[in-house]
Order: C-alpha cells, then sequence, then structure tokens
C-alpha cells in the first residue's frame, strides 16, 4: 500500500543515514567492519523490494489489460537490487517487460562499445516509441506514480510520488524482444560453461535451464533502426545469484568481493567525470571469477586479497581504456572513455586499494 510503503522508506532512511554518519566518523578498519558495512539490508529492506514489485507489477497488468494478455512475456526484474549486490540504498530498481513472441536475428553487429543486434527488417525502432506511450498512459491509472516522459532514452522512469531525497524511488522499465535459443551458439555459450564449471551451476544453466537472451531497448543515432542491444541480464541474475554454492568444499565469498569493490567505489559511480559504472565493475568481477577457478581462492580469509585484485584489474582497465565485454568480448565498455575519465578512475582506484590495505593491516581480528 501507498502508507506502507513511505512508513518502510522512512525506516529506510533511518537506516541510510545511520550508515552515512558511521562512514563519515570512520571508514571500517577490520574485516568484520567491512562486512557490516557492506551487508544486505534486512528484513525491512526486503520489504521495500517486495512492495515496489508489487507496484510495477500492478503497472504492468494494466498495461496487460489494455493490450492484451497475449502480447508480453513475464516482467523480470534485474539489476543489484534482485542480485543481492546493491550496497546502496535500494531505491532504483530495473525491469525488462519482453514481448511474447520471439524475433529472428537479421544478423549481430556489434560495435566497437555495445553488443548489438540487427532485428528483421520489419520490426523497426517505432515499437520503442509505441511501447513508451502506452506505458505513460497506464501510468495514469495509478496516480502515486509519475512517468518520465523523455523519449531520448529506451527506459522509461517510473518514479514513486513520495517526498524527494532519500525518499524517492524510481524504476526503469524497458521493452525487450526474446530471441531464439539458437542465438546463443552466436555470442558466448562457451562462457557460460566454464563458467558452470567454477559456480557448480551446469544444472541450473545449459542442462535444465536455457539461457534466454533478450535484444533490449534500442541504440542511439547513427545505428541503422532496426538495432538494438543485447540484454545478459537474466543471465548475470542467475550468476550473480548462485555465485556462492553450498556444495563446495570451500565456503566461498565470490559476491562479498563484489560488495567490497562497489562499496568503496560507490561514489566514483556516481560521479560522471570519472566514466565508472557498476556494471564495468561487474564485467571485471565476472571475468575475474571466470579466470580464478579455485573456490579456496574466494574463502573468507582471501577474499580482500581477492578484492584487491579485482581493484587493480578495474585500474588497469581504465588506465588502458579496454574493459572487453563478458559475454561479448569483442565489445569494449570503455572505448568512449576520455583522458580526464580515465585519471579520474584510476584515481578513485587508488584510493580504494589504499583503504583495503589499511583493513588487511589491521592485526584486530575479522
Amino acid at each position: 500500500s501507498t502508507w506502507g510503503l513511505s512508513s518502510l522508506l522512512s525506516r529506510e532512511r533511518l537506516l541510510h543515514e545511520e550508515r552515512e554518519n558511521h562512514n563519515m566518523a570512520a571508514s571500517p578498519s577490520s574485516l568484520s567492519e567491512l562486512e557490516e558495512a557492506i551487508k544486505v539490508l534486512r528484513r525491512e529492506r526486503q520489504e521495500v523490494f517486495a512492495t515496489v514489485d508489487t507496484e510495477v507489477r500492478a503497472i504492468c497488468q494494466t498495461l496487460r489489460e489494455r493490450d492484451g494478455e497475449e502480447k508480453y512475456g513475464d516482467l523480470l526484474p534485474q539489476g543489484s537490487a534482485f542480485e543481492g549486490l546493491k550496497v546502496e540504498s535500494p531505491n532504483e530498481f530495473d525491469y525488462m517487460l519482453p514481448l511474447a513472441k520471439e524475433r529472428p536475428l537479421q544478423n549481430d553487429q556489434s560495435d566497437v562499445a555495445l553488443p548489438l543486434v540487427l532485428l528483421e527488417e520489419t520490426f523497426r525502432a517505432p515499437v520503442v516509441e509505441d511501447f513508451q506511450a502506452r506505458v505513460e498512459a497506464a501510468v495514469l491509472a495509478h496516480p502515486e506514480w509519475l512517468c518520465d516522459a523523455d523519449r531520448t532514452r529506451p527506459a522509461m522512469m517510473l518514479t514513486w510520488r513520495r517526498l524527494g531525497g532519500l525518499n524517492e524511488v524510481t524504476a526503469d522499465l524497458v521493452i525487450a524482444v526474446p530471441l531464439p535459443d539458437d542465438s546463443w551458439s552466436r555470442f558466448s555459450r562457451r562462457r557460460l560453461r566454464r563458467w558452470a564449471s567454477v559456480a557448480r551451476l551446469a544444472q541450473a544453466l545449459g542442462v535444465t535451464v536455457t539461457p534466454k537472451l533478450f535484444a533490449m531497448g534500442k541504440v542511439g543515432a547513427g545505428a541503422p533502426p532496426n538495432a538494438w542491444r543485447l540484454s545478459f541480464a537474466q543471465v548475470e541474475k542467475t550468476l550473480s545469484k548462485g555465485a556462492d554454492s553450498h556444495d563446495e568444499p570451500t565456503n566461498t565469498h565470490r559476491k562479498t568481493c563484489l560488495r567490497i569493490v562497489k562499496y568503496y567505489l560507490r561514489d566514483a559511480c556516481q560521479d560522471t567525470s570519472s566514466g565508472m559504472s557498476s556494471y564495468q565493475i561487474k564485467t571485471a568481477w565476472l571475468t575475474l571469477v571466470h579466470a580464478i577457478r579455485d573456490p579456496a581462492a574466494w574463502s573468507r580469509k582471501r577474499i580482500l586479497r581477492r578484492s584487491k585484485q579485482l581493484v587493480r584489474t578495474l585500474a588497469a582497465a581504465y588506465r588502458t581504456k579496454d574493459l572487453p565485454h563478458y559475454f561479448v568480448p569483442t565489445c569494449n565498455l570503455l572505448a568512449g572513455t576520455t583522458d580526464a575519465q580515465s585519471q579520474v578512475a584510476e584515481r578513485a582506484c587508488a584510493n580504494a586499494l589504499a583503504e583495503l590495505d589499511l583493513v588487511s593491516q589491521n592485526p584486530k581480528k575479522g
């Protein structure tokens, strides 16, 4: 309910302010303090997730009732809020709403920085504009939400009509197109097989479940009108959720490593002058997990070492402006990075390493 979510967000704001006050007072000085700082927050936050999810599903149900139930597939939550990787206040959520009908690929046309595909010529970009207009109309039936009508971005940003600042909640909703299962043969099925051997996910990936590939939104000026961006979000969510398997002889902390690095680089990700994003950090983490297969290397006693290794990997990537997309390595996520952004990002990595060194050198038991 509206009041229920408002109450949950008020409690969330207090938790957020407590954390910020703690961070201003002192940075974590031990692994235990660091783990506390990055803890995926408590039941109240899970309730925020559940409440926002219910609200967004209600908006999509209005869309279905107007357009026909058969037009759309299942609503797909994505991103760190749903992967257990969020280290900040959970006030941003991402969703894909796929069309029900698969669309064949004409061919793939990945550019330097983005993994792109060309859909069949009859399926052109106006589909996105039509979807945005329909979402905007559907949101009118839910007066507690506002809809950003910015047509320059593929996602529609839905904003909870509450007080500003920390109490503001947004949900990005973007149209997606399911691609045929054999599309994977053009991309990175080998990547999934290698990861499955690392994280013991063989049964979840490629055996009992075929990962679904989506083309999401559309790309900007200069691209053909039928060019859409590949989304690996659902596969990434499956990998992240199963990254620390319970059947391994060593209790692993792969996701803890990612949370630690995101914690120390969270300000840089909000700073546009750095060009840094949480997806770049996640990409480097996927690549590192792919490369280091020994579960013992991801034990708790080695997690600070792995975290520093991940930061060094990122620093090298920003220095060389080269970070291959995990699933489509021919795409360089840093292709458009400027010299100034590279320098700011490198400084942020250096600061993160200094903080991690202090935690590592602390004789206090974690």
